[in-house]
């Protein structure tokens, strides 16, 4: 009987795949610890990328939205961080 091998899908390769679990619009209300971010660039746009611990799983969250990047990139040198993720109105924002 011939030996099946199974390869993964180029989709699943962590190069051109998707690589994040989570969006911020996901994640409202919730609280979150920010382990470590990473600039990266989608289709849309600028966002950052960070690496979070949401009830004791690590995963990974896409932030996007100019005032979100704007506040991470602000306390990157203070990470990890515990935070939650507001709506206000029209934009997200962490309290």
């Amino acid at each position: 009987m011939a030996e099946v091998t199974f390869y993964k899908k180029f989709s699943e390769c962590e190069a051109v795949g998707k690589k994040w679990e989570f969006t911020h619009a996901d994640l409202k209300d919730k609280k979150l610890v920010i382990l470590s971010i990473a600039p990266v660039t989608t289709r849309f746009g600028e966002c950052i990328l960070g690496k979070c611990l949401i009830d004791d799983k690590e995963t990974s969250v896409l932030f996007g939205g100019e005032v979100l990047i704007r506040q991470l990139k602000l306390i990157e040198n203070e990470l990890p961080v515990e935070a939650t993720i507001r709506k206000n109105g029209r934009y997200y924002e962490f309290e």
